[in-house]
């Protein structure tokens, strides 16, 4: 319970990688769990508004039971424009950023949204379910 709580609070926070190209991605997804979710997170290291859903995302990240099947990754819109282009275009959605896309076990999309359509509740929604 402290440990949660410390993390919580902002004291140690789990890293998330970050994906700079697509044989990355691949890597991070495929050393995921059997049937595990995937959580990309797109962000733009110029934008305050990603500045500020990338500190949420990472407390709500580090929050969760650290034996979790999930999976997060981060993508840098800028650095990897390229990678944030092409999944845009794989997952059939609008490219935006801040942007979460969550895929489910079998690699589907099972929710994305992006600025403030991103927040813990609807995190722990797709988690939970």
């Amino acid at each position: 319970m402290i440990k949660w709580l410390v993390r919580w609070l902002g004291g140690e926070l789990r890293p998330v990688p970050f994906a700079s190209d697509e044989q990355t991605l691949e890597g991070i997804i495929a050393g995921r769990p059997d049937g595990g979710d995937v959580v990309i997170l797109k962000v733009s290291p110029i934008c305050p508004v990603s500045s500020s859903i990338e500190r949420k995302f990472d407390r709500w990240y580090t929050a969760l039971p650290e034996d979790n099947d999930l999976t997060a990754v981060k993508v840098d819109v800028v650095a990897a424009r390229d990678l944030s282009q092409r999944l845009a275009e794989r997952y059939g959605i609008r490219h935006e950023s801040p942007q979460a896309i969550w895929l489910d076990g079998d690699l589907n999309v099972k929710w994305h949204g992006s600025h403030f359509e991103i927040s813990a509740a609807q995190l722990n929604a797709c988690f939970d379910s």
